[in-house]
C-alpha cells in the first residue's frame, strides 16, 4: 500500500523539479567517512557524473548517460558497502578477539579455533556479497552504454560481459571495447578469487586445523591456492572494488572518443585531448579549457 508521503512525491515532485514523470530518478545519500568512500564518490561519480561524461556518452548513443546513471549509482552504493563492512570488521575484530581468547582457554584445545563472533562473519561475507554486487551494476552499465540487451550480471569471472562485448557490439563500435576487453581479460585473475570465494561462503571461516601455542589465531579462509586473513580479505574487497570499478568507468568514457583521456592527475580532474575542462577534487570546481 502506497502511503500518502508517497502519493505527494509521486503526484508533485515532477513538476516542483520541473522535469517530465518518466524523467525523474531517486537518488542514493553517500556519506564520506574515509579516503576509501572519497575515492567513490570524487573519483567515481565524481568523473561520471561531470557535465564532459554527459556529453560523451549521450553523443554517442542518445539518452546513455541517464540510462546508465542509475547503475553507477547503485555500484558506487555497493562500493560504499564494502568499505562500511570493512571498518565495521576492523572496528570488532580486537573486542572478539579478546572473547574468542576466552573461549577457547575453557576450551583448552589443542588446536588453532576461530570461535569468533558471527559478526565478523557477517562483515566478511557482506564485503564480497557488495562486491559482486558492484560489478553486477557495472555490468548493467556497460549493458546500457552499449546497447547489450540482456546483460544483467557480470558473470562467472567476467565472461558474460566479455561475451556480450566480443560478439554482440555493433561493428561501428568494435573499436570502442577493444580497450575494455583488453583490461577486463587482464585483470581476471585479480577478480577471480573474490568472485569464487563469494560463490563458496558455505564453506566456512576456515577448514584446516594447525597445532598452535595455545593462541587464538586470526580469522582465515581458503582463497584460490592460498589461505588468507579475514582483515586483508575485507581490505582487499574495498580497494580491488573500488580501483576497478573506478578504471572500467574512465577506460568506457575515454574510448567512444578515439584519443580522449580522463583520469586524475595531481589531485585534479583532467580530461584531456584539447581539453574541455578540469575539475579540482577538493573544492568541486570545474574551470572551462
Amino acid at each position: 500500500m502506497i502511503s500518502e508521503e508517497e502519493n505527494w512525491v509521486n503526484e508533485n515532485a515532477p513538476k516542483a523539479l520541473g522535469i517530465n514523470a518518466d524523467k525523474l530518478m531517486t537518488t542514493q545519500l553517500f556519506t564520506i567517512v574515509d579516503d576509501a568512500d572519497e575515492v567513490v564518490i570524487k573519483e567515481i561519480l565524481g568523473i561520471y557524473n561531470h557535465k564532459n561524461a554527459k556529453i560523451i556518452l549521450d553523443s554517442h548513443s542518445d539518452g546513455s548517460f541517464e540510462k546508465s546513471h542509475r547503475h553507477i549509482i547503485n555500484m558506487c552504493f555497493a562500493l560504499v558497502i564494502i568499505n562500511t563492512h570493512r571498518r565495521n570488521y576492523h572496528y570488532k575484530f580486537e573486542e572478539s578477539k579478546k572473547q574468542a581468547t576466552v573461549e577457547m582457554e575453557s576450551w583448552r584445545s589443542p588446536y588453532e579455533t576461530a570461535i569468533y563472533t558471527q559478526d565478523l562473519t557477517v562483515e566478511v561475507v557482506g564485503a564480497l556479497i557488495s562486491l559482486k554486487s558492484s560489478l553486477d551494476s557495472l555490468a548493467q552499465a556497460i549493458s546500457v552504454i552499449y546497447g547489450l540487451h540482456g546483460l544483467k550480471t557480470w558473470g562467472k569471472n567476467g565472461e558474460s560481459v566479455l561475451k556480450a562485448l566480443k560478439n554482440n557490439v555493433p561493428v561501428k563500435d568494435k573499436t570502442k571495447v577493444d580497450r575494455l576487453i583488453k583490461f577486463i581479460e587482464n585483470h581476471q585473475e585479480l577478480t577471480k578469487d573474490y568472485i569464487d570465494l563469494r560463490d563458496k561462503l558455505g564453506h566456512g571461516m576456515s577448514d584446516y586445523k594447525q597445532t598452535i601455542d595455545n593462541e587464538v589465531q586470526n580469522p582465515r579462509v581458503q582463497m584460490g591456492d592460498k589461505v588468507i586473513d579475514c582483515g586483508d580479505l575485507v581490505d582487499g574487497c574495498s580497494k580491488v572494488g573500488t580501483e576497478y570499478c573506478r578504471e572500467v568507468v574512465a577506460i568506457i568514457l575515454s574510448s567512444i572518443i578515439p584519443g580522449f583521456e580522463v583520469g586524475i592527475l595531481n589531485g585534479t580532474y583532467t580530461w584531456s585531448h584539447n581539453i574541455v575542462a578540469v575539475q579540482d577534487i577538493k573544492s568541486i570546481k570545474v574551470e572551462q579549457v
